[in-house]
């Protein structure tokens, strides 16, 4: 009795954590899907009809994540070009090889079925919309991508209600294209910190030279002023007799011939 007491109990408790990490999970979710910058930023308003669950997981762990690291690229980085210049060269080509994996996939289904012509399944219980603001064009060719595996997702259901796709083959390219984004999600983002490293980097360079330069200056003025301050007092000037007026001028000539008057008159 009461071991059975006890493991209700703990199955209880199992249940209130699970249910507890789930709820901080849709917390987090909702979070990121609301995000928005914090600077006026221009955005593009897409709608995304999203039907199948895959695809609305997709959304929330590539598209919302990739967000933030393609923000980062294009209005967080406008005072280093290189770095600007290589994430968009490496961006556009991740995006373009996804987006082109995926689209194939969708043409190979789509003439299965144009050729097999299996009757559809009728639809999703549980279809989400979701109004997001791209920021960058970028970020609306991931939406593209995003649609584009709801796409393949549907088509797959559609093969496998019809009995042309067994149940482990349709999960394993649900599984496979659903990595394929959040790869590439995971990827941007380790971009944008590895391209964030070297921007504060070089940052903190350019802070310590400027440092630098103010050092130097501050040590040479501060030698000018110690040498002004240990040199000799210069040396006072000569005084300088002073000029004889006029009348002492006439009086010195007068004074100067009277002894030789004197001497004159005594000889004759």
């Amino acid at each position: 009795m009461n071991a059975a007491v006890t493991d209700q109990t703990a199955a209880a408790g199992g249940r209130t954590d699970r249910d507890q990490r789930q709820s901080a999970k849709r917390t987090r979710r909702l979070e990121m899907a609301t995000w928005v910058p914090k600077q006026s930023t221009p955005f593009r308003l897409e709608k995304l009809v999203l039907k199948s669950s895959a695809a609305q997981y997709v959304y929330h762990l590539g598209l919302v994540m990739a967000q933030k690291s393609l923000y980062f690229f294009y209005f967080t980085l406008p005072d280093n070009n290189e770095a600007v210049k290589a994430a968009d060269a490496i961006v556009t080509k991740k995006v373009e090889a996804v987006f082109a994996a995926i689209d194939d996939e969708v043409k190979r289904l789509t003439a299965v079925i144009d050729s097999q012509l299996p009757d559809r399944h009728t639809g999703y219980s549980d279809t989400l919309t979701f109004e997001v603001a791209m920021y960058c064009p970028e970020a609306a060719k991931i939406g593209d991508i995003v649609r584009k595996y709801d796409t393949l997702v549907d088509l797959l259901d559609t093969l496998w209600f019809a009995g042309f796709v067994k149940r482990e083959e349709r999960g394993a390219l649900i599984q496979k294209y659903r990595a394929m984004i959040i790869g590439l999600a995971r990827q941007l983002y380790l971009l944008s910190r590895q391209a964030r490293s070297s921007v504060t980097r070089q940052r903190a360079q350019r802070d310590k030279d400027r440092q630098d330069v103010a050092d130097r200056r501050a040590a040479a003025a501060e030698g000018r002023s110690t040498a002004a301050s240990e040199a000799p007092p210069p040396a006072a000037p000569a005084a300088v007799a002073p000029a004889a007026t006029d009348a002492s001028a006439e009086e010195a000539p007068a004074k100067a011939t009277a002894p030789r008057a004197k001497r004159v008159a005594a000889s004759a």
